[in-house]
């Protein structure tokens, strides 16, 4: 069974709640080999959640479709 979805910016949220357990995002940057710079683009939106991100927090990228409309 495949578990909930969800959203970008759901996933930035929990990046920024763990940045900020962490002592800030240069902390939590550091502490998994990526650049703060990298995950400070990411938190205010001017970089995509990248795989190195999505990694450290626990997450993958999944593409799915879905009808229109439900079927009968």
């Amino acid at each position: 069974m495949i578990g909930p979805l969800f959203t970008e910016d759901e996933v930035r949220n929990d990046l920024q709640w763990r940045c900020a357990e962490a002592g800030g995002s240069a902390a939590w940057a550091r502490a998994r080999g990526l650049t703060p710079g990298y995950v400070r683009e990411v938190l205010i939106g001017t970089r995509k959640i990248g795989p190195e991100v999505m990694a450290a927090l626990g997450y993958e990228r999944v593409i799915g479709y879905r009808a229109k409309e439900a079927l009968t």
